[in-house]
């Protein structure tokens, strides 16, 4: 009997979204890699590709990821080194963990969904805090900030070893972001608004007032925080934060108490800060180191 032979090329995207819609979160980040529609199709129904944060937690030996929208959605992660107490988790970027050797101080990156890993060039020690990462470490323009008590240190894909700039005073900086290849950071304990770039380094103080007394400003924590293209700065209480995980808060877009938490919107053009009222359709996730994110409240589900 003769069979006529036909090769599928394509699968239908709508079969694709379907299956990613009931696939195990690594296993959909996995698929994702096939190609770029399945990469887009991804984007839309996997939610460990939205910027939602997740909680790590340690629990009976096993390292956990838990959905803060999804309490039935979790699973285990491995990570080299961790729970023997040779690595620990330093801080988390664009959904990678930044990894320090206890051994040695290095340095990595390391994506739990997809298992991809960047080792970043070795330092001396004592080894620098991370800072800063401006976007992910697999996109070219990502660069990573590391600081020390005078040196920034910076790293971009595809360099050997770090670039160090020094006699900065940037240990003084605090909740540092990125927008549109510059970065933003507020300058203890004066507030003042700082804008610097990298390669070559260029710092500049903008005149930007604070938008209270400093006295006043010292009964906050402050986080700057890009959100729909604008620079916000947030100043808040921290007992009146919504602690979701061991160092990460979430600001809803309701609870926005004028005597607790001050919004502002900055307005580079006349060089002041502009007090706001409402965060619109944006929830805020807050960290304990000043770092801040913003994504919409569909995003989120926090409605």
């Amino acid at each position: 009997m003769w069979r006529a032979k036909v090769i599928t090329k394509r699968i239908p995207i709508d079969i694709v979204e379907s299956v990613l819609m009931c696939m195990n979160p690594k296993d959909a980040v996995r698929l994702s890699t096939t190609c770029k529609e399945w990469r887009v199709a991804a984007l839309r129904f996997d939610p460990t590709m939205s910027k939602t944060p997740w909680l790590f937690t340690v629990a009976d030996d096993s390292c956990i990821l838990q959905n803060i929208i999804d309490e039935n959605m979790s699973f285990k992660i491995r990570i080299p080194g961790f729970l023997l107490g040779r690595n620990f988790i330093n801080d988390s970027s664009y959904g990678w963990l930044v990894l320090k050797s206890k051994q040695n101080g290095i340095i990595s990156l390391l994506n739990p969904f997809s298992r991809a890993q960047f080792d970043l060039p070795a330092l001396g020690h004592p080894v620098p805090v991370f800072l800063h990462m401006s976007s992910p470490p697999t996109k070219p323009d990502c660069v990573i900030l590391l600081v020390d008590v005078e040196n920034l240190y910076v790293w971009r894909p595809g360099d050997t070893s770090w670039n160090m700039e020094k006699n900065m005073d940037i240990k003084y900086y605090m909740s540092t972001i990125s927008l549109q290849g510059q970065f933003y950071a507020i300058a203890y304990p004066y507030y003042h608004l700082m804008t610097f770039q990298v390669l070559p380094l260029r710092v500049k103080k903008l005149n930007v007032p604070p938008p209270m007394d400093i006295c006043d400003m010292l009964m906050y924590d402050v986080f700057l925080v890009e959100s729909c293209g604008e620079i916000r700065l947030v100043c808040i209480r921290i007992p009146h934060l919504d602690r979701v995980g061991h160092d990460i808060f979430m600001l809803r877009h309701d609870i926005c108490d004028k005597h607790h938490v001050i919004l502002f919107r900055l307005d580079l053009k006349n060089e002041t800060w502009i007090k706001i009222e409402s965060l619109g359709d944006q929830t805020l996730f807050l960290k304990n180191n000043n770092q801040a994110m913003s994504i919409s409240t569909l995003d989120a589900k926090c409605y």
